[in-house]
């Protein structure tokens, strides 16, 4: 009942389209989906979050809901929540310069020795090309030996968002 309750809660986000969530809820969401999932089979999240208030429209929300659960479904199968003990760090923030991007980095630590893939599924299209399109944004992603280092720009202009500092 409880994985049923993370993917509604989930799903109302992620369809919302009449209110454009802010980043912490989007984020916040994927956690508690994550520990859901990882309870049934013993694991523990351990996670970290932090940034401003930044409104996402829907569009920007449905495609990076889909890159983030890509990040937490590799993280839970091969990255640090598959191993005891690592943790997830995402943050965002807004850049002073004038450019305004909204800058979000998934980094991991404490997992098992990272490797680059030798293959390219569906789950890396989602949050190395279609997350950066929806948002005129650009993604970089790091096979760190100490963990995956995934990181996401988007134009504060294209995110149709306001931004409270």
């Amino acid at each position: 009942l409880e994985i049923v309750d993370a993917l509604r809660r989930h799903e109302g986000v992620a369809d919302a389209a009449e209110i454009d969530p802010d980043v912490r809820i989007l984020v916040d969401e994927h956690r508690l989906e994550l520990e859901v999932f990882l309870r049934v089979v013993g694991a523990q999240v351990l996670f970290e979050m932090g940034g401003p208030a930044v409104t996402i429209s829907a569009r920007v929300t449905q495609t990076l809901g889909l890159a983030l659960h890509e990040l937490a479904t590799n993280a839970a199968k091969y990255g640090a929540w598959s191993k005891p003990g690592g943790s997830v760090d995402i943050r965002w923030r807004v850049s002073d310069d004038n450019a305004r991007k909204l800058h979000i980095t998934w980094t991991e630590h404490g997992g098992p020795p990272v490797k680059v893939p030798t293959r390219k599924g569906f789950g890396h299209i989602v949050f190395d090309q279609m997350v950066a399109q929806s948002g005129d944004g650009v993604v970089s992603i790091d096979y760190r030996p100490s963990g995956l280092h995934w990181s996401l720009s988007l134009p504060i202009a294209a995110l149709a968002a306001e931004v409270d500092a």
